[in-house]
Protein backbone atom coordinates (compact mmCIF):
# COMPACT_ATOMS: atom_id res chain seq x y z
CA UNK A 1 0.00 0.00 0.00
CA UNK A 2 1.21 3.20 -0.80
CA UNK A 3 2.05 5.80 1.95
CA UNK A 4 -0.92 8.77 2.51
CA UNK A 5 -0.12 12.20 0.74
CA UNK A 6 -0.28 13.42 4.20
CA UNK A 7 3.36 11.66 5.70
CA UNK A 8 6.43 13.40 5.58
CA UNK A 9 7.81 9.92 3.48
CA UNK A 10 5.38 10.10 1.10
CA UNK A 11 5.87 13.68 0.30
CA UNK A 12 10.25 13.25 0.66
CA UNK A 13 9.18 10.52 -2.37
CA UNK A 14 7.56 12.70 -4.21
CA UNK A 15 10.15 15.50 -4.06
CA UNK A 16 12.80 13.03 -5.00
CA UNK A 17 11.07 11.74 -8.14
CA UNK A 18 10.54 15.62 -9.22
CA UNK A 19 13.80 16.75 -8.21
CA UNK A 20 16.57 14.21 -7.55
CA UNK A 21 19.25 16.47 -7.68
CA UNK A 22 18.15 18.47 -5.03
CA UNK A 23 16.49 16.12 -2.63
CA UNK A 24 18.81 12.94 -2.08
CA UNK A 25 17.78 9.51 -0.29
CA UNK A 26 19.56 11.38 3.12
CA UNK A 27 17.05 14.00 2.61
CA UNK A 28 14.71 14.11 6.05
CA UNK A 29 11.24 15.12 7.18
CA UNK A 30 13.29 17.25 9.36
CA UNK A 31 15.00 19.20 6.14
CA UNK A 32 11.76 19.97 4.43
CA UNK A 33 11.07 23.89 5.40
CA UNK A 34 14.89 24.42 4.22
CA UNK A 35 14.58 22.50 0.34
CA UNK A 36 12.72 25.77 -0.78
CA UNK A 37 16.65 27.47 -1.68
CA UNK A 38 17.83 23.85 -2.84
CA UNK A 39 14.27 23.23 -5.53
CA UNK A 40 14.50 27.17 -6.58
CA UNK A 41 17.99 28.10 -6.73
CA UNK A 42 17.14 31.25 -8.30
CA UNK A 43 14.91 32.65 -5.39
CA UNK A 44 16.11 33.79 -1.67
CA UNK A 45 14.37 33.50 1.38
CA UNK A 46 14.23 35.72 4.51
CA UNK A 47 13.96 34.23 7.85
CA UNK A 48 11.05 35.17 7.62
CA UNK A 49 10.02 33.44 4.61
CA UNK A 50 11.83 30.23 5.94
CA UNK A 51 9.13 30.27 9.06
CA UNK A 52 6.31 30.88 7.04
CA UNK A 53 7.10 28.36 4.58
CA UNK A 54 7.43 25.58 7.63
CA UNK A 55 3.89 26.21 8.71
CA UNK A 56 2.50 25.73 5.31
CA UNK A 57 3.77 23.03 5.33
CA UNK A 58 2.30 22.16 8.53
CA UNK A 59 -1.11 23.61 7.26
CA UNK A 60 -0.87 21.70 4.20
CA UNK A 61 -0.57 18.04 5.94
CA UNK A 62 -3.21 19.17 7.51
CA UNK A 63 -5.26 20.24 4.74
CA UNK A 64 -5.08 16.43 3.33
CA UNK A 65 -6.27 14.41 6.32
CA UNK A 66 -9.03 12.96 5.65
CA UNK A 67 -10.47 12.48 8.44
CA UNK A 68 -10.61 15.67 9.45
CA UNK A 69 -13.49 17.51 11.56
CA UNK A 70 -15.30 18.57 8.02
CA UNK A 71 -15.97 22.14 9.48
CA UNK A 72 -12.81 22.93 10.32
CA UNK A 73 -11.62 21.34 7.27
CA UNK A 74 -13.54 23.80 5.04
CA UNK A 75 -12.93 26.72 7.27
CA UNK A 76 -8.92 25.95 6.61
CA UNK A 77 -9.82 25.60 2.95
CA UNK A 78 -11.28 28.59 3.09
CA UNK A 79 -8.83 30.39 4.31
CA UNK A 80 -6.00 29.46 1.92
CA UNK A 81 -8.58 30.24 -0.53
CA UNK A 82 -8.65 33.97 1.12
CA UNK A 83 -4.57 34.08 1.15
CA UNK A 84 -3.97 33.00 -2.90
CA UNK A 85 -6.98 35.24 -3.62
CA UNK A 86 -4.04 38.03 -3.89
CA UNK A 87 -0.71 35.81 -4.17
CA UNK A 88 0.52 33.44 -7.17
CA UNK A 89 2.61 31.81 -4.53
CA UNK A 90 2.18 31.06 -0.70
CA UNK A 91 4.82 33.58 -0.14
CA UNK A 92 3.60 36.13 -2.54
CA UNK A 93 5.03 35.72 -5.70
CA UNK A 94 8.25 33.19 -5.24
CA UNK A 95 7.73 29.28 -5.37
CA UNK A 96 8.56 27.11 -1.85
CA UNK A 97 9.09 23.68 -1.21
CA UNK A 98 5.41 24.56 0.76
CA UNK A 99 3.80 25.09 -2.56
CA UNK A 100 4.68 21.72 -4.21
CA UNK A 101 3.43 20.23 -0.63
CA UNK A 102 0.35 21.88 -0.95
CA UNK A 103 -0.37 20.74 -4.94
CA UNK A 104 1.21 16.92 -3.74
CA UNK A 105 -1.37 17.22 -0.94
CA UNK A 106 -4.29 18.55 -2.70
CA UNK A 107 -4.44 17.71 -6.14
CA UNK A 108 -6.30 14.35 -5.26
CA UNK A 109 -9.08 15.83 -3.25
CA UNK A 110 -9.42 18.69 -5.70
CA UNK A 111 -9.18 16.13 -8.73
CA UNK A 112 -12.71 15.29 -7.16
CA UNK A 113 -14.20 18.38 -6.72
CA UNK A 114 -17.75 19.32 -8.59
CA UNK A 115 -17.37 22.44 -10.44
CA UNK A 116 -19.87 24.19 -7.60
CA UNK A 117 -16.66 23.14 -5.27
CA UNK A 118 -14.13 24.76 -8.05
CA UNK A 119 -15.64 27.94 -9.11
CA UNK A 120 -19.06 28.26 -7.98
CA UNK A 121 -20.24 30.81 -5.52
CA UNK A 122 -19.08 29.16 -2.54
CA UNK A 123 -16.62 27.73 -4.36
CA UNK A 124 -12.25 27.38 -3.90
CA UNK A 125 -11.44 29.66 -7.27
CA UNK A 126 -7.81 30.32 -6.26
CA UNK A 127 -6.98 26.61 -5.26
Amino acid sequence: MAPSPTSPSALLDFLRSKYPSAVTSSTSEADLPGLSHELFPKASYTDNEKVETSQWLTTSSRLATPDEDEAKHAERLGSLNIHLSTRTTLLGSKPSVADVALYYRLAPAVKSWSAEERTGEHGYHHI
